[in-house]
């Protein structure tokens, strides 16, 4: 009987011991459990941004990107502008698109080197080797082209000038001295064998009529075109032409643009 009642003891003692150790162990296990995740719940905090924190993190960006983009198209702008101002200058100095007008005067300062032909006319050096190429060039075609007028100095101009023409406003032909473009050595008046005079017949001549095709090509223009008197302030003068250069000879005629209106387009 004793022997029974200390097995059991034995048993249920083993028992307990066993049911103790277990306890323990899970207790552990609980503990290890929260202390891992204290662990990890600080580490997420100390590393990762919070969402307030995100959204400025993204304002700022987005702040840099603009003002970054901001700078550059100012840059840019300012630099197209400055390229703009420049270009403007450049063609403003040309002087293949020298206007002298009753609104633009000769400038003071105004010098010009000229050349005399073997016809004896003086022009601008630099335009006779076109001006001689365009004169062969329509003799080959059977048109003579001949110069009855090109510099013209500004005492010439006043013997030519007669005030009273310009009292009513309208359209005239010749300009007060220091107004006319034959001052330049630019500008010259041409006749043909069988036409002599200076009026709007000379558009009916063979030679006008090859002008207006071929002029262009060596740098010339009609200067006082029909239809355009009330922006250049002269009569259609079909005998007129002047010098501009090939490049803007050729844009203005394509377009059928006086030189105030050619100037005026290229913002000078």
């Amino acid at each position: 009987m004793m022997r029974f009642q200390d097995r059991r003891r034995k048993r249920e003692t083993e028992e307990e011991e066993r049911t103790r150790k277990y306890r323990k162990k899970t207790s552990r296990m609980s503990w290890g459990v929260c202390l891992m995740g204290l662990a990890l719940l600080f580490f997420y905090q100390s590393n990762a941004p919070s969402t307030a924190a995100k959204k400025t993190i993204s304002t700022v960006s987005s702040a840099v990107s603009s003002t970054s983009a901001g700078s550059s198209s100012s840059v840019a702008k300012s630099e197209k502008a400055d390229a703009a101002a420049l270009l403007k200058a450049k063609l403003a100095a040309d002087w293949r698109l020298i206007l002298v007008s009753q609104q633009s005067p000769l400038p003071k300062d105004f010098t010009v080197v000229l050349t005399k032909r073997s016809d004896g006319f003086r022009v601008d050096a630099r335009i006779e080797p076109e001006l001689q190429q365009m004169i062969s060039a329509a003799a080959k075609d059977g048109v003579t082209l001949k110069i009855c007028s090109a510099y013209r100095s500004v005492s010439q101009q006043e013997g030519l000038y007669h005030p009273e023409r310009y009292a009513s406003g309208s359209p005239v032909s010749v300009q007060p001295a220091g107004d006319s473009e034959h001052h330049t050595g630019l500008a010259l008046d041409f006749i043909t064998s069988n036409y002599h005079t200076l009026d709007s017949g000379f558009a009916k001549t063979a030679a006008y009529t090859w002008l207006l095709k071929n002029s262009w090509k060596y740098g010339f223009v009609l200067r006082y075109p029909q239809n355009k008197e009330q922006t250049t302030g002269v009569i259609f003068e079909p005998w007129h032409y002047r010098y501009v250069g090939k490049t803007y000879a050729k844009e203005m005629t394509e377009k059928h643009l006086c030189l105030e209106e050619y100037r005026q387009a290229l913002g000078i």
